[in-house]
């Protein structure tokens, strides 16, 4: 940048909106940079999505690089249940929930019929297409499920998937980084973390310190990259979390946290930009004229939210409290609901699902005390107790 011609966006780079040229100077000369959960995602996707994606990838190829650290931890999570088995997972939920709420329509059902003196005949018809109903969508979850779960993927030899990445990624995956360099980031990384600075200091609050570090490790990775190869990063990643974004607002869209704009300026003397899987994926359709399924790029959304949403779990001790509360006060009861709907999908938990996994916290609403506990690892907020001051 030439310091002697100012205007007002020199030195405020962070702020500027990347439009269509920004994109197709990266996608045709810059530096795509892969994190370890746009390759996971794949998995986790339809085959639709899942072609639609590789694809985007294969076109643009020779611009893609990927931190060691990256891949570190994508072999890391690659073999757990929820990447490899996510479809059947999934699909075992749905069933589950689909069965209990098929076994509460006909007992609802049939009880109404009693209480205003119907007997059984009168309702059979009505039960029998209220079960055909639900077993044609018990079908459509496990069709769909068959159709995406890449059942061979254990084995290495037979995973479609890397398959795909292999080629891809050939040539184009970082070194690790030195004894010595690796100390002093993780040095840097745990200082960041306390002073909670980006990238990756939410980690820092559930992960052990080796893995916390992670974030940094593949941005210090991506920086020391940068300065090399003197192009502009596009750093596509499914964290949409505030430790690497200015989270989207009603009126501006998300972008990189400014101080990590800023950091690639001063370190690299380039623009860094960001996006998700799906913004990459709309934004090669058009850039690069590529044909995709009209659902993927929203499949991939999809995806992105739901690791950033958490799963509200209910344990059986704070229905009581609930209750008590309903009858001491019915409008603070109905706020508090509320306010655990706004917090993401609510369940009942089974078992014992928090322990050792996360942090006891609480939160005080008006004159009220909630005690629970958050996973971040799991991404559930697990709802223990209520205390009225």
């Amino acid at each position: 940048m030439n310091e002697n011609i100012r205007g007002l966006y020199e030195g405020f780079e962070a702020y500027r909106t990347p439009n269509g040229g920004d994109y197709q100077k990266l996608l045709s000369a810059g530096t795509v940079v892969l994190d370890a959960n746009v390759l996971l995602n794949i998995y986790r996707s339809s085959h639709r999505t899942r072609e639609d994606f590789l694809d985007i990838l294969n076109r643009v190829s020779e611009r893609i690089w990927m931190p060691h650290r990256a891949v570190e931890e994508f072999w890391r999570s690659r073999q757990s249940d929820g990447v490899l088995n996510h479809h059947a997972l999934k699909a075992r939920e749905a069933r589950n929930t689909l069965l209990k709420a098929s076994k509460g329509a006909v007992d609802t059902l049939t009880r109404w019929a009693k209480d205003v003196q119907l007997e059984r005949n009168d309702i059979e018809k009505q039960l029998f297409q209220l079960q055909k109903a639900f077993d044609g969508v018990l079908k459509l979850v496990e069709t769909r499920a068959e159709q995406d779960t890449l059942k061979e993927s254990g084995d290495t030899n037979k995973d479609p998937v890397l398959a795909r990445l292999e080629p891809i990624l050939r040539g184009r995956v970082g070194s690790p980084l030195s004894n010595d360099a690796y100390t002093a980031a993780l040095a840097e990384a745990m200082r960041r973390g306390q002073a909670k600075e980006p990238p990756g200091f939410k980690d820092f609050d559930e992960k052990p310190e080796s893995l916390a570090a992670g974030d940094y490790l593949v941005w210090e990775q991506t920086l020391v990259e940068a300065e090399k190869r003197k192009t502009g990063i596009l750093f596509v990643t499914g964290d949409v979390k505030e430790d690497w974004w200015q989270l989207r607002t009603e009126f501006a869209p998300a972008r990189p946290r400014a101080e990590l704009v800023e950091e690639m300026l001063r370190r690299a003397g380039q623009q860094l930009f960001m996006v998700t899987p799906s913004e990459l994926m709309r934004i090669a359709k058009d850039i690069l004229n590529v044909t995709i399924e009209p659902g993927s790029v929203a499949d991939l959304a999809h995806l992105e939210q739901e690791a950033s949403t958490y799963h509200v779990l209910i344990e059986p001790g704070f229905d009581e409290s609930l209750d008590r509360l309903s009858e001491e006060d019915g409008a603070k009861a109905v706020k508090m609901m509320a306010h655990l709907a706004s917090l993401g999908p609510m369940a009942r938990s089974e078992g014992n699902p928090h322990q050792g996994d996360g942090n006891v916290r609480m939160l005080t609403l008006d004159d009220l005390i909630i005690i629970f506990l958050v996973s971040e690892k799991r991404r559930r907020i697990i709802f223990l107790s209520l205390h009225v001051l």
